[in-house]
This record gives C-alpha cells, structure tokens and sequence, in this order.
C-alpha cells in the first residue's frame, strides 16, 4: 500500500528487516544521501507537527546528534537525529538497540549530544496516543472520529483536551503504560 503510494508521488522508499529499526534508518539515510532524519513510528498516527520547525532549529544550533520532543502524551512525540550519529550507531550498536535505536544514544551519551525540548503548547504526559494494542485503536478511531476537520491536521492540545473528558477512552489503555 504505502509503496505504491510512495510510487505515486514521486518519493524514495526502501524496505529493511522488521527487527532492525536502526540499520532501515541508516540505510534511509545512505540512498537518500540525507543529512537527517525525523523518526516517527507508523503506529502513532499523531504527531506533535506544531514544533517540527522549532525542534529542527534547535537541533541546528546546538549542534546535536539526537534532539526528541518530551513532556508530550506518548506516541505524539518524535525524534531528529543527524546522519553521521545514525550512521555510528549503526556501527557499533549491538543487537539489543537496533528495534529501539535511540537507546543507544542514551546508553552511550558521553559520546552523543543529545537534548530534549518541551513542546510549546502543552499535551499531557499522562495520555496515550500509540496503536501498539487493539484498545489503543479504539482510543485512535475515537480521536479522529470527533476532532477531524479536512484539509486540518489535528493539534496535540485538542487531543489532550478531548482525552481529559473522556476518562472513559483513557481507561481503556491506562494498563498499557
């Protein structure tokens, strides 16, 4: 499905062991020639989009290996890393960090700079917003269902704002933290 979408418009895709999150980023990162990447995992389909940018130019000026987006609802986070560290950690990692890469980075942080950003607009950390299990799905569907607009993204402080009046959703998943 996503290929043939991905045919369509035009993009690069690859394809890489289900197992080796880190080695599919790096070899990203090897054909496209990319000087980054930001890492989002397909089953949070929410994204923090409001601090891409800002996130980016932190990254930039602080010159970091890995910078991520914290105190947000799980799932609605994401990560920027540069090439060359992804490139390192797709070295020297060992088997244990390649399906979570970035923990690599963290066990080995006296080799990495890597900073983290609160976003500017809060999302409460306490939330759950991932599509690991089938009551995350139902939490997802609900979300879309009430707070889709065309054409809108959907902001990650509605989300936070529809899920503290639906206990009833967040019950659902609070076993899973």
């Amino acid at each position: 499905m996503y290929e043939g979408v991905a045919d369509k418009m035009g993009v690069q895709h690859m394809y890489g062991p289900e197992d080796d999150v880190l080695g599919r980023l790096a070899e990203g990162l090897r054909c496209s020639q990319g000087s980054h990447a930001l890492c989002k995992t397909p089953e949070d389909p929410y994204l923090h989009y409001e601090d891409i940018e800002r996130l980016w130019d932190f990254h930039c000026r602080n010159l970091c290996d890995l910078t991520y987006l914290t105190g947000t609802a799980e799932g609605l986070g994401f990560d920027i890393v540069s090439r060359e560290a992804l490139l390192v950690a797709d070295n020297l990692a060992g088997q244990e960090y390649r399906e979570h890469p970035f923990s690599f980075f963290f066990a080995n942080s006296k080799d990495f700079k890597v900073l983290a950003l609160e976003p500017l607009e809060a999302s409460s950390p306490s939330h759950r917003v991932t599509g690991d299990n089938p009551e995350d799905l139902i939490l997802l569907r609900e979300i879309y269902r009430e707070l889709k607009r065309p054409g809108v993204p959907i902001r990650a402080n509605e989300i936070s704002s529809f899920l503290s009046m639906r206990p009833d959703l967040t019950r659902l998943v609070e076993h899973l933290h």
